[in-house]
C-alpha cells in the first residue's frame, strides 16, 4: 500500500511540473514572435520618412504637334511671300524642341482669345521672336485653325496705347508658326509658337522711345486743342521727314516702312510716315487709327466718336503738306469711317 501511494504521489508531481513549465515556455516563445513583428517605439520615431512621390503638373494622356501655319500681313502682300514665312517654321521646330509644354504649370495657361492676345502683345512689344502663347481649351485645334489668327488679331487690336494697336499691326511682315501640346482631363494644353519678322529691333524701338519726347516737347503741345496738336505734328512731319526714294523698290530694306526710319533717319515711305504720325498723335492724347488703301496710308483721327478728318502722308513734301478733305459721301471705305464735315 505504501509503495502504490508513493507511485501515485510521484505521478501527480510530474504532471504538475509539466503543466507549470510548458505554458511559460509557450508564453516566452510568443513574446519573442511579437517582438519580431512590432518594432519598438524608439525605432519608429527614429526611422527615416519615405521619400515623397514627385507631383506631376498634369498627367498627360496624349501629346501632339501642330503646324506649320503662316499668315502674311495683308499690307505687305507685295513684299513678303508665304514661302518666306514657311521657312520660319524651322525656327518654330527648334523653339518647340527647347520648350516642353508639360514643363509649364497648368495655371500659366490662359483660357480666352483676349488673354492669349495679351500674352502675345507683350512679347511683340519687346520684338521677341519666336513668341510663345500658352493656351488651354476644351476644343482641340484643327489644321490651320482660325484661332491662330484670332489670337494674333487680339494682340494687335487698337488699345489707345501709342506702342500697341496699329503701331504693332503695320510693322511686321507676317508670321509663321507651329505648336506642341498635350491633352489631360478633357482639356488641351498648347504652346503656340509665333515666328514674326519684325521690321525693327528692340534696340531700334528703344531709340524711338528716347528720341520722341524731345520732338514732341519742341512742338509746345500742352494747352492746344486736338486740331492744334494734329496740325503741329503734321507740319513737323512735312518739314523734317523726306520720302525714301532710295529704297522705294528695294523690298528687302524693311526699315523704310517704320516709325524708326521716319524719326531717326528722317526718311521713310508712306507706312513709316503713318506709323510715326499714329504714335505721335496717341502720345499727345489724340486718338487715331491707320487706314490702308491704294496710294497711301492715312492716320484716321478720332474725336468724340466721329472722325475729324484724314491726313495724306503719301509723299507729303511733294504735295506741300496737302490735307485731304472729307469724302464726297461722308465716308471713307465701305461705310466704316465717317468723315467730319470740316476740312483740316
Amino acid at each position: 500500500m505504501s509503495r502504490r501511494l508513493h507511485r501515485l504521489i510521484s505521478g501527480l508531481l510530474c504532471a504538475a511540473l509539466i503543466f507549470t513549465v510548458f505554458p511559460a515556455a509557450l508564453a516566452a516563445e510568443g513574446e519573442e514572435a511579437l517582438a519580431g513583428e512590432i518594432p519598438q517605439t524608439e525605432e519608429v520615431l527614429s526611422a527615416p520618412a519615405p521619400a515623397a512621390e514627385p507631383e506631376a503638373l498634369v498627367p498627360a494622356a496624349e501629346r501632339f504637334t501642330l503646324g506649320p501655319v503662316v499668315q502674311v500681313n495683308p499690307l505687305y502682300r507685295d513684299v513678303v511671300t508665304e514661302e518666306e514665312l514657311y521657312a520660319l517654321t524651322a525656327e518654330s521646330a527648334a523653339a518647340m524642341a527647347q520648350a516642353d509644354p508639360m514643363d509649364v504649370p497648368a495655371s500659366d495657361y490662359v483660357r480666352t482669345i483676349e488673354e492669349a492676345g495679351a500674352q502675345l502683345r507683350a512679347q511683340m512689344k519687346a520684338r521677341q521672336s519666336p513668341a510663345t502663347v500658352y493656351f488651354c481649351t476644351a476644343t482641340p485645334f484643327v489644321d490651320k485653325d482660325a484661332r491662330w489668327g484670332y489670337i494674333f488679331d487680339a494682340a494687335v487690336e487698337h488699345t489707345g496705347e501709342p506702342t500697341e494697336g496699329d503701331y504693332l499691326r503695320w510693322q511686321y511682315g507676317g508670321w509663321g508658326g507651329g505648336a506642341e501640346g498635350y491633352s489631360s482631363g478633357g482639356l488641351c494644353y498648347y504652346a503656340l509658337i509665333y515666328n514674326i519678322p519684325y521690321y525693327t529691333t528692340e534696340a531700334q524701338e528703344k531709340t524711338v522711345d528716347a528720341e520722341l519726347p524731345a520732338v514732341l516737347d519742341s512742338l509746345d503741345l500742352p494747352g492746344r486743342d486736338d486740331y492744334g496738336k494734329i496740325r503741329a505734328i503734321y507740319d513737323w512731319l512735312c518739314q523734317n521727314v523726306v520720302y525714301d526714294d532710295e529704297h522705294r523698290n528695294i523690298t528687302s530694306y524693311k526699315l523704310q516702312y517704320t516709325a524708326y526710319a521716319a524719326l531717326h533717319d528722317r526718311t521713310a515711305v508712306c507706312q513709316g510716315y503713318a506709323v510715326l504720325f499714329y504714335r505721335m498723335l496717341l502720345t499727345a492724347g489724340v486718338d487715331a487709327r491707320i487706314i490702308t488703301g491704294q496710294g497711301g496710308r492715312w492716320p484716321d483721327l478720332l474725336q468724340s466718336g466721329c472722325h475729324l478728318g484724314r491726313l495724306l502722308v503719301e509723299r507729303p513734301v511733294r504735295t506741300g503738306g496737302r490735307l485731304v478733305p472729307p469724302g464726297g459721301d461722308g465716308f471713307y471705305g465701305p461705310g466704316q469711317y465717317p468723315c467730319a464735315g470740316r476740312e483740316i
